[in-house]
Parts: structure tokens; C-alpha cells; sequence
């Protein structure tokens, strides 16, 4: 038998990511694009996932009666940075800094364990896009796997037309901060 279907997760934009960003920390701001992430390391993020996308088409030729997806979390992650508002994330001063961390440029909790005195969270995670320096919020998430499993970010599309209507339809969208 064997597995049928295959979601493999592309990369994270790594240079939007609040412990890369406080480890690679620069004064030249030609490292930064317009929303505060690092350009090399996000090149390195788009470059890697073009890659991998170019080895799993050829595994697609080479077993054509099995699925293979690509969740693209790249494009997922970079437009929740580059449009926070439209998701119902906060924008101000940056949507980088984390829910939960130690303040600063980006709040890192780094090398850090919760319970240590100067960690503070924020009041509402819904609002933000990080929960803490290596992980999104419930709300990030949410969004992400409904890009995935609803659209545009499965390359190629999910084929739900042979599941119970039940099942395609199950589970809460928010409408208002759709991907589609």
C-alpha cells in the first residue's frame, strides 16, 4: 500500500525571524528590506524552497499515481509581515516583535526560559504574528494551515472533491483575515 499523499512544508522567510534577526543584527540598513527582515536571509529562504520544488517535481514524474504538495509557509509567513493589518495583525512598530519576550528590537527570548524575571507577554496573541522568537501564534497558524489546506499555498492544489462534505467543511474560518 503505501502512503498516497504527501505534504512536504517548504522554509520559513528565515530573515523575518526574531531570533535570526537578533542573532544577525546589523547597523548597514541595505540588509533590511521595507518590512525589517534580513534580504540575504530571506534570498536564501526563497532559493532553498525554489529547490525543493524542482526535486519534488521530479519525484512527481517518477511516482505519478502519488500526491506530492508543497506547502509553501514562505509566501505564507512574508505576507503576514508585509500586510499584517489585512490578517488582523498588529503593524505598529513592526509586526517582528513577538507576543512574548524580553523587549528590546525584537523581544528575544533567545537562549532564555520562561519563569526568569523580564519576560513579559502582551494581553491579546491574536494580535500578533509571533508568540515568542522561535514560534508564531495559534491565530499565524491558523491562517497558515488554511492557506495550505484551502488555497493558494498547496502547489499543486488540494483535491477535496472526493472527501465527505463533513470533513471538507469542518472547522472555524474567520472569514474577515482570509488567505483567498
Amino acid at each position: 500500500m503505501g502512503g498516497k499523499t504527501f505534504l512536504v512544508p517548504g522554509q520559513f522567510p528565515l530573515g523575518c525571524s526574531t531570533t535570526y534577526l537578533q542573532s544577525y543584527k546589523t547597523s548597514n540598513t541595505e540588509d533590511y528590506d521595507s518590512t525589517g527582515c534580513l534580504k540575504w536571509l530571506n534570498e536564501f529562504g526563497k532559493y532553498q524552497g525554489d529547490q525543493l520544488q524542482v526535486e519534488l517535481n521530479k519525484l512527481q514524474k517518477l511516482y505519478p499515481h502519488v500526491n506530492i504538495i508543497y506547502a509553501d509557509y514562505y509566501n505564507i509567513l512574508l505576507r503576514f509581515v508585509q500586510e499584517p493589518a489585512k490578517y488582523g495583525f498588529l503593524s505598529r512598530p513592526s509586526p517582528l516583535p513577538p507576543c512574548c519576550g524580553s523587549g528590546g528590537s525584537y523581544s528575544s527570548i533567545f537562549g532564555r526560559s520562561f519563569g526568569l524575571k523580564g519576560l513579559k507577554c502582551c494581553n491579546d496573541p491574536s494580535k500578533y504574528v509571533h508568540w515568542d522568537s522561535a514560534h508564531m501564534t495559534e491565530a499565524a497558524y491558523r491562517l497558515m494551515a488554511e492557506g495550505v489546506l484551502k488555497g493558494p499555498y498547496a502547489i499543486p492544489p488540494f483535491d477535496w472533491s472526493c472527501l465527505n462534505p463533513e470533513i471538507k467543511n469542518s472547522g472555524s474560518s474567520d472569514t474577515e483575515h482570509s488567505l483567498m
